[in-house]
């Protein structure tokens, strides 16, 4: 179905993209967002850029997230290219750096500051309408009902987190019976859950003690078997986990489904479903399997489908592989320096360090300070003890940043005081 609208925001603004999205569509205007619209096994950038173009025009949910987001700036100038009007949504009263500027000029903002977003959603879908002249009634997608027996899932997973564990099986297992899916996968969870807490070496006092909790695993694959057959992709990725323990494929009846090739099959069919985990458990079994299941070239295919498509475990895993050339793919840095750099502004201070250490360091890719610099800043400022001694080296040699050594001291003072031992030796060198 065609689109009036191409929704642009930062990956960790996706609560607020879900709202705006929900709201627009509710009044009439057809959206398109990512990851949700982006065909499975497409290029993610080739979709990007059909959206923007097919859009008739930008919604930006503005944000420092989005402010920094260099996936949002190359959105906003594919926009710019395709002579599409930007109307931003500002979600957060926050600066607004060059480069965003350079496209948004001096926008007419729409701001929703205060809380909740819903009402300012209305708003915006005003202002939408206007834009595009969108008029009278128009095709709003069908809302589907509920399944059978949700208003006892929602009351089940109150009592879960209430750790009203009897209560919570029970109420899931009244869904369960009805044919609710969700059910039946909470009720394959549990009885997982319980199996993988065995204790290891009970058939040392107990021989019988083995089949006893493999009864367990039993027990959770007829759950999720029933969500299955129901096109629930959660229970297709949980239940292939069962088929590779060997305690269950031993105890099962000879006619049950289980083992490698079971698994693979149905992480491949959650995959084909959209499933980014079934395609990261996939491309795990091909990367750390034995034998038939060593395929390191369709693991790294895997892996940036779901990369591509915001799938973290899936972004990390392929950064690792293209940083470190192991389970057989041949390193290449410069390809990980993308899917780093979108894990490295959700936040994540690790992959901060670790961009930032790359530019500092040049490895397979250009030298750059200012960027190495400006990295080991953030993670530094959520705390990173190896951040703040980098950044305080840069700072007392002024490479990529001034020359401060009031500056250089107080980092290896605050890095110190984690107990980061070359910024003591810092410390003691500088008198910080």
């Amino acid at each position: 179905m065609p689109h009036d609208v191409f929704v642009s925001h930062a990956s960790a603004d996706k609560e607020a993209a879900a709202v705006v999205v929900s709201g627009l569509e509710s009044a009439g205007v057809r959206c398109w967002v990512a990851p949700r619209d982006v065909p499975v096994g497409a290029n993610y950038q080739g979709a990007i850029v059909r959206a923007v173009r097919d859009a008739g025009l930008l919604v930006l949910i503005y944000s420092a997230r989005a402010d920094a987001s260099r996936h949002v700036l190359r959105e906003l100038q594919l926009a710019d290219d395709s002579g599409k009007a930007v109307l931003p949504l500002r979600i957060e009263d926050a600066p607004m750096g060059d480069d965003m500027a350079y496209y948004l000029g001096t926008p007419h903002w729409l701001d929703a500051l205060s809380a909740p977003l819903a009402p300012h959603v209305d708003r915006l879908a005003r202002a939408v309408q206007k834009r595009l002249g969108l008029q009278g009634p128009r095709e709003v997608p069908p809302v589907s009902e509920p399944p059978p027996g949700a208003s006892l899932v929602a009351q089940a997973e109150t009592a879960f987190r209430l750790r009203q564990d009897t209560e919570a099986e029970r109420l899931w297992r009244r869904a369960a019976d009805m044919g609710n899916p969700e059910a039946q996968t909470r009720l394959g969870d549990l009885y997982y859950s319980r199996f993988a807490e065995r204790d290891p070496f009970a058939y040392l006092e107990d021989p019988t003690a083995p089949e006893r909790s493999a009864q367990l695993a039993i027990e959770s694959v007829r759950w999720y078997e029933k969500a299955v057959a129901q096109g629930d992709v959660v229970a297709m990725c949980n239940v292939a986990a069962v088929y590779r323990d060997s305690d269950y494929c031993r105890y099962k009846r000879d006619d049950a489904v289980g083992g490698d090739e079971a698994a693979a099959a149905m992480y491949a069919e959650a995959c084909n479903r959209g499933s980014m985990d079934g395609c990261f458990r996939l491309a795990t079994m091909y990367l750390t399997g034995v034998r038939q299941w060593e395929n390191p070239s369709e693991a790294e295919r895997l892996l940036r489908v779901g990369a591509e498509q915001g799938h973290e475990p899936s972004r990390k895993q392929l950064t690792s592989l293209y940083l470190d050339g192991v389970f057989g793919v041949d390193p290449r840095p410069a390809m990980a320096l993308p899917y780093l750099t979108a894990t490295a502004e959700t936040g994540d201070v690790e992959a901060q360090w670790q961009l930032a250490h790359l530019y500092e360091t040049g490895y397979g890719m250009s030298v750059d300070l200012e960027a190495a610099a400006r990295w080991y800043e953030k993670a530094a400022s959520r705390g990173d003890a190896s951040a703040q001694y980098a950044l305080g080296r840069l700072a007392e040699a002024g490479q990529g940043t001034s020359r401060d050594l009031e500056k250089a001291r107080e980092l290896f003072r605050l890095a110190a005081g984690q107990g980061h031992e070359k910024a003591v030796a810092a410390c003691a060198r500088l008198g910080g």
